[in-house]
């Protein structure tokens, strides 16, 4: 056989097989759940809760819907959390867990080590990394869902809940904490100075 015709009977074997290919491929990812991001309902209730990977007890509050991305209008949720220590006689460790939902192109929109402020009446309280806890891509859609934390101290979320205005910049994405938010802040600081608040 010819050269010229053992490529010509060739070419179209090939694309036939890269198509089938291609089919199992998309047919594979159509099957997988793609990640989808809605802002979930606003939970302005304190909770108790029991943390089983560090063995303690905390209090909770959130989601709180704190912004949307200038640039895409894609949402950024908070909560906050005050751990209390292994004797449950007060709370020695607070943290500020973050989702937000970015589109999947080129750079991510958060990346781990990206810095939050927050201003207390000016007061800079938190200058901290972002320490990342997840970052999940959709295989159906340019979705991307992140999530991550900031470490600080009871005493800081004493700050954020006596301020008249705090102010916050997660990586690009600035805000100014509503009132609502911080009144929930107050409740779960209230909550958790009541005489044994964790038993």
């Amino acid at each position: 056989m010819k050269k010229g015709c053992l490529i010509a009977t060739l070419v179209p074997l090939i694309l036939v097989g890269a198509a089938f290919v291609l089919f199992i491929a998309m047919s594979n990812r159509a099957g997988k759940e793609p990640v989808v991001f809605k802002p979930p309902p606003e939970n302005l209730t304190v909770r108790k809760e029991f943390d089983k990977f560090s063995g303690l007890e905390m209090y909770t509050v959130g989601p709180l819907l704190a912004a949307y991305d200038a640039q895409t209008d894609e949402p950024l949720t908070m909560g906050f959390d005050l751990f209390f220590s292994e004797d449950k006689k007060k709370p020695f460790r607070a943290s500020i867990v973050f989702t937000a939902k970015t589109v999947d192109v080129g750079e991510p929109r958060y990346r781990r080590g990206d810095l939050v402020y927050a201003l207390a009446d000016g007061e800079r309280v938190i200058s901290a990394p972002l320490q990342m806890l997840k970052d999940e891509r959709s295989w159906t859609s340019i979705d991307r869902v992140q999530g991550f934390v900031v470490d600080t101290t009871p005493e800081v979320f004493e700050k954020l809940g006596q301020a008249t205005k705090v102010e916050w910049k997660v990586a690009t994405t600035e805000f100014t904490l509503k009132a609502e938010h911080q009144q929930a802040l107050r409740e779960m600081l209230k909550e958790a100075k009541r005489p044994n608040a964790i038993k």
